[in-house]
């Protein structure tokens, strides 16, 4: 009985242990591009990371600078480029353009928006589940805008609801995986 009442404890904190993701810990995890994942120039100073399994393609709906598929898996991206306009904060810009991707979809769930900051690079992100015309399951978007010298980039990534686990880790990273060229 003694055995019991000690192990008991120790699996407990064991397992709240394990299962705990510190900032620190979140922010090398971001820091360090997997060895799955492709590296292209986004622009002369800044680079994007994706899924190597993801081809280039140009027939998805969004009109975009660079467009990524994953047609077996359901996983699409895609990067839109817009310039600085005389007084335009990140911010604005960010709930602007969130705007603009929601009246695409029937039900968007959210309009919530968190910033956040990596190597330089200021940026808002959002996740959030809706209804989109043209697809028979509800989506799952990941979207980040982030703030480089000249210009605004907005990274969109999507996948069916079903798919929303597998694909999960590696849409949060992508949309965070700008990178300003040393």
């Amino acid at each position: 009985m003694k055995y019991i009442n000690f192990t008991f404890p120790l699996i407990f904190l064991f397992a709240i242990s394990s299962c705990s993701t510190t900032e620190h810990e979140k922010l090398v995890e971001l820091d360090k591009i997997p060895d799955y994942f492709n590296t292209i120039q986004a622009d002369n100073s800044t680079t994007f990371s994706y899924p190597s399994e993801m081809l280039i393609t140009e027939n998805l709906k969004y009109e975009s600078k660079f467009q990524f598929s994953d047609l077996i898996n359901v996983q699409y991206v895609a990067l839109q480029e817009d310039n600085k306009e005389e007084g335009m904060d990140l911010k604005a810009f960010s709930i602007d353009k969130l705007e603009e991707l929601q009246q695409k979809m029937i039900e968007p769930s959210s309009n919530k928006l968190t910033a956040f900051e990596l190597k330089k690079i200021n940026g808002y992100e959002t996740v959030f589940e809706a209804d989109t015309y043209g697809w028979s399951s509800k989506l799952v978007y990941w979207i980040s805008v982030v703030e480089l010298k000249c210009k605004f980039i907005t990274a969109i990534a999507w996948t069916t609801i079903d798919r929303k686990e597998k694909f999960q880790k590696d849409a949060a990273f992508l949309v965070k995986s700008f990178r300003i060229k040393d």
